[in-house]
C-alpha cells in the first residue's frame, strides 16, 4: 500500500536487466516472482503479455517455477530444523537462476518491445493503511487454509498410491516392500550428489526432491523437517541446508496447470504458447534450483 514493494521490485528488475541483459518485461517478472506467486507476478506485466516474445514467455514461466511466494516462504521458514535465512536467500537467487536457465533452453531470437525498459504500474485497492492491513491478514488466512487443504489432498494421494504399490508386494511375501518415496530417492540421488550432498545422505535427499516434483515443495519441506526432528543427527546439517535450497521453487507438475490456467486467463491468446512451453519451463525451473544449490554447495 505504501509503495515499498513496488520500489524494491523495480530496483531488482533494473539490476537484473543491466547485469544479465534481459528485457524489461522478463526482468520485472523475475523480480516480482521473488515476492509474489506464479500467477500474481504475471499481473505486474499484464499489459505486455500479448506481445511478449516466446523467449520472454519462457522466462516468465521459468522464474515462476524457480522461486516461491513470500506467503508460503514464511510457512516453510517456521518449520523446525529449517533456516529462514537460507530459504529467503534461495528464493532471491532463484530469479536470476531462472532467467539464466530459461535463456539457455530458449535463447532470444526476436526483437522485444521492452528491450530497454518496462514500467511498473499498480493500482491501490485499499482505502487506507488499516484497510490494507486487514486485507493482507485476510488473504494470509486464506492462503494458510489453501496450503493445509492442498497438503491433506496430496498426502492422501501418496498414501493411496503407496497402498496400491505395496499390496501386491505383500501378496508376494516381500517383507520390506518398496514405496514411491524410495523409488524417487534412487532416481534423484545422483542429482543430490552432484549438488554436493554426501553420498550416504543422497537416497533420503533424493526422495525429498522427487516428492517435490511429483507432489509439491510443501510436502518435501514438511518431510525434511519431520525427519530432522524425529531423527536428530541422522542427516548432515549441510545436506539439510542444500536440500532447503533445492526445494525452494514451484517446479512441480501441478504448477504447470496453475501457470497455464492463471497466465492464460490474463492473456487468452497466449494459452497455446503456455501449454507448449509448460513442461519445458518446469524442467528449466527445476534445473535452475539445482544450479543455484550447486553454487551454494561450493560456497558452504
Amino acid at each position: 500500500y505504501w509503495g515499498v514493494l513496488q520500489k524494491v521490485v523495480a530496483a531488482m528488475a533494473w539490476v537484473m536487466m543491466k547485469t544479465m541483459r534481459t528485457s524489461g518485461s522478463e526482468s520485472l517478472a523475475g523480480a516480482s516472482n521473488i515476492f509474489l506467486g506464479q500467477t500474481e507476478a504475471a499481473l505486474v506485466i499484464k499489459p505486455y503479455l500479448p506481445k511478449m516474445t516466446q523467449s520472454e514467455m519462457m522466462a516468465l514461466m521459468v522464474t515462476g517455477f524457480s522461486t516461491i511466494a513470500t506467503g508460503v516462504m514464511a510457512v516453510y521458514a517456521g518449520m523446525e530444523g529449517l533456516s529462514a535465512g537460507h530459504i529467503l536467500t534461495a528464493s532471491v537467487l532463484g530469479a536470476p537462476a531462472g532467467l539464466l536457465a530459461s535463456k539457455v533452453m530458449f535463447p532470444e531470437t526476436e526483437p522485444s518491445e521492452t528491450g530497454e525498459r518496462c514500467h511498473f504500474e499498480t493500482k491501490r485497492t485499499a482505502t487506507n493503511s488499516i484497510d490494507a492491513l486487514c486485507t493482507g491478514a485476510s488473504e494470509g488466512v486464506m492462503l494458510s487454509i489453501n496450503v493445509m487443504g492442498m497438503l491433506i489432498a496430496f498426502v492422501a494421494v501418496v498414501a493411496l498410491l503407496n497402498g496400491l504399490i505395496v499390496w501386491p508386494q505383500h501378496a508376494l511375501g516381500i517383507a520390506a516392500p518398496l514405496t514411491i518415496q524410495q523409488m524417487l530417492g534412487w532416481l534423484n540421488a545422483p542429482f543430490a550428489w552432484l549438488m554436493g550432498v554426501p553420498w550416504n545422505d543422497c537416497p533420503f535427499i533424493g526422495q525429498i526432491l522427487g516428492e517435490r516434483i511429483v507432489l509439491n515443495e510443501f510436502v518435501g519441506y514438511l518431510d525434511l523437517s519431520n525427519f530432522v526432528k524425529t531423527h536428530p543427527g541422522a542427516v548432515d546439517p549441510r545436506s539439510v541446508t542444500l536440500a532447503s535450497y533445492a526445494l525452494c521453487g514451484f517446479a512441480n507438475f501441478s504448477s504447470i496447470a496453475i501457470q497455464i490456467g492463471g497466465i492464460g486467463a490474463l492473456a487468452p491468446e497466449r494459452r497455446h504458447d503456455l501449454a507448449r512451453l509448460g513442461f519445458r519451463a518446469m524442467v528449466a525451473g527445476l534445473l535452475a534450483c539445482y544450479l543455484m544449490t550447486t553454487v551454494i554447495g561450493i560456497i558452504l
